[in-house]
């Protein structure tokens, strides 16, 4: 199955995170694939707490360079793994792949409640275009009035 990825790119924030709440449950190998627009692999760094991810979008020599990536956690997956909320510790930046270029509204709301919770500034992130779905630059706060 094809993954197709939302970015949420942060514009600004200068408070970082103390700690991000991890999903509970969840599988990183339920979410393996290919992304519409970026390419990336993430491992859970521990066993006991799999949503907490290495991301890395580093691969030369058929290897992925996981020294070369970030620490990232899921803190939120849509009804029957349409989509992943993945945050970043320092709350500057996050990304959100979904199996459909463009999420419906409530999906959205659900994506914006979640960074909320954890600290985001929700008008900091931007949704990009992708084919099939969106045509232009939009703020998440602007979709989710």
């Amino acid at each position: 199955m094809r993954w197709v990825s939302i970015p949420l790119l942060a514009i600004t924030s200068i408070v970082p995170a103390l700690a991000l709440t991890p999903l509970a449950e969840f599988s990183v190998s339920r979410y393996h694939g290919r992304w519409y627009e970026t390419e990336g692999r993430g491992r859970a760094l521990e066993p006991d707490l799999p949503s907490v991810l290495k991301v890395t979008f580093v691969h030369q020599l058929g290897i992925w360079w996981y020294p070369f990536g970030r620490s990232q956690t899921v803190i939120a997956a849509g009804p029957g793994n349409r989509w992943l909320v993945i945050a970043d510790p320092s709350l500057r930046y996050g990304r959100v792949i979904a199996r459909e270029p463009m999420l419906d509204p409530e999906s959205l709301r659900a994506v914006a409640a979640a960074l909320a919770n954890e600290g985001y500034d929700r008008c900091a992130f931007v949704l990009k275009p992708q084919s099939g779905g969106r045509e232009q630059l939009t703020r998440l706060c602007d979709e989710v009035r």
